[in-house]
């Protein structure tokens, strides 16, 4: 018996070191609590209790503090990244008067602002701790005045390989990492955190980069002396989709040296492709940068999704000098729709007519989209693009001070659910219970078909999706 209660002591304390805000070692002269990397990076809040919050606030954990870093409302929140209606950037960590990961996806949170009743919220994925990205470190020799042409690039630099490389977080408190280059120069940073801003140093140069998605290569560092320059693509909150579609992108290129850059020119050009892009970039001071717009578009992919590399080429033919860049976009094969309804409406003074619904889908990515269930005005639904990859799907109905029948459709189903017959069927609906209980990630239940269901008050609502 005394052995089964210790075995229970040392699981709920590492579920309590995992979930909950930990004291430091020192408690005597500091009350700093310290959050495990389960719960590193950006989440997706739905408040359930409490009120004057922002919808949908997104709440970032670094390793000693979390902080609220922006609100939005109505549906502006559909896309990868959100529309950001304001910034915040509040430490709470003060405020927080408890953590709890509920499950993988689940995290719930209590804010204690002084009001009654405690802000509570359930936190959903949004940019975790769960990616990584991979560069290139190049050693940039002597000016080439012959330099004319890619074989004389290649000769004049060379990966560096066995080196030390430190990546730091610049968003966050998070202990910076070291990871070594292999035979050609190339390196992996795991466990980071995809649109965080992330500084690299390797052999005393100094570059700040910006990895879009998990898997994504910011490209070459090129290590010298005078003048430098880094090559970024503009983030975008659009899903690039495989099969021809364009899209704007723009590129930044940036001189990163210290050293003035004289009559440069520049070229785009896809991997396996002919030149995209190229012209004159003038004179760039050091810490300054020009800005190129492009057409991207991808044709066609064999798998579910997949980068495509574009490598640029800058020249300096004052300082004798050449750099070989590049940048990925990612692009999916296909893309499906899912539609959220819902018959309740309020008009709230002030502030206009708001649905009850709303929720989170969180993708096999662990991405999470949010939804409502109309738009702030007289609409009862509303529909959101997400990439289509294999795997679950977790769809989360949350709401907490109304009721409300609600219906849920995606493009995929064999049959769907129209706007009349919702409508039609909402106004006669009676079972309360429908596909109760799933009011837990683990008790999600499966749906292949559009599906009406109730929402009452304090409920939560799980489904999943499969995709084979």
């Amino acid at each position: 018996m005394k052995k089964r209660l210790f075995y229970y002591l040392i699981a709920g304390f590492t579920l309590f070191i995992l979930s909950c805000p930990n004291p430091t070692k020192d408690e005597a002269t500091s009350k700093a609590p310290t959050y495990s990397n389960v719960l590193w990076g950006e989440w997706i809040g739905i408040e359930t209790v409490g009120w004057g919050a922002v919808p949908f606030p997104s709440f970032y954990f670094s390793s000693d503090k979390i902080i609220q870093i922006a609100g939005t409302s109505g549906v502006g929140y559909n896309n990868y990244n959100g529309n950001l209606n304001s910034v915040k950037n509040t430490d709470i960590t003060a405020q927080v008067v408890g953590v709890e990961k509920a499950s993988e996806n689940v995290i719930f949170l209590k804010i204690n602002r002084g009001l009654d009743p405690i802000n509570t919220y359930i936190l959903y994925p949004k940019r975790i701790a769960n990616s990584s990205f991979k560069g290139t470190i190049v050693s940039l020799d002597s000016p080439k005045p012959a330099i004319k042409n890619q074989a004389d690039l290649n000769l004049s630099r060379a990966a560096i390989g066995g080196i030390d490389v430190i990546v730091e977080n610049l968003d966050s408190a998070l202990p910076g990492k070291t990871v070594i280059t292999d035979e050609n120069g190339d390196f992996t940073a795991n466990n980071t955190i995809s649109r965080d801003n992330y500084r690299i140093t390797a052999e005393g140069q100094i570059v700040d980069v910006t990895p879009q998605v998990n898997g994504d290569n910011v490209g070459t560092i090129s290590i010298t002396s005078g003048l430098n320059f880094k090559v970024s693509v503009t983030p975008s909150n659009d899903l690039l989709l495989a099969g021809g579609t364009n899209y704007s992108r723009s590129i930044i290129i940036k001189n990163i040296g210290t050293q003035t850059a004289s009559a440069v020119s520049y070229q785009i050009t896809p991997e396996g492709e002919s030149t995209l892009s190229s012209g004159i970039l003038g004179t760039i001071a050091p810490g300054a940068s020009k800005t190129v717009n492009i057409t991207a578009k991808c044709n066609s992919i064999s798998g579910e999704k997949a980068f495509k590399k574009y490598n640029v080429v800058i020249t300096d033919p004052i300082n004798s000098k050449v750099w070989s860049d590049s940048f990925s976009l990612l692009f999916y094969k296909s893309t499906m729709t899912l539609t959220f309804m819902s018959n309740y409406l309020q008009t709230i003074p002030n502030y206009g007519i708001r649905t009850a619904m709303r929720g989170v889908v969180i993708s096999p990515e662990r991405i999470g989209y949010v939804f409502v269930g109309g738009t702030e005005t007289t609409s009862l639904k509303n529909t959101i693009t997400l990439p289509k990859i294999s795997g679950t799907y977790i769809i989360a109905v949350v709401w907490s001070n109304y009721e409300t029948v609600y219906g849920i459709d995606m493009s995929i189903f064999p049959t769907h659910l129209s706007d009349a017959s919702f409508l039609t069927q909402a106004a006669s609906f009676v079972d309360t219970g429908n596909y109760e209980p799933n009011n837990t990630e683990a008790e999600a239940v499966t749906i292949t078909t559009p599906i009406i269901s109730y929402l009452h008050t304090g409920d939560i609502d799980y489904y999943k999706v499969s995709i084979d």
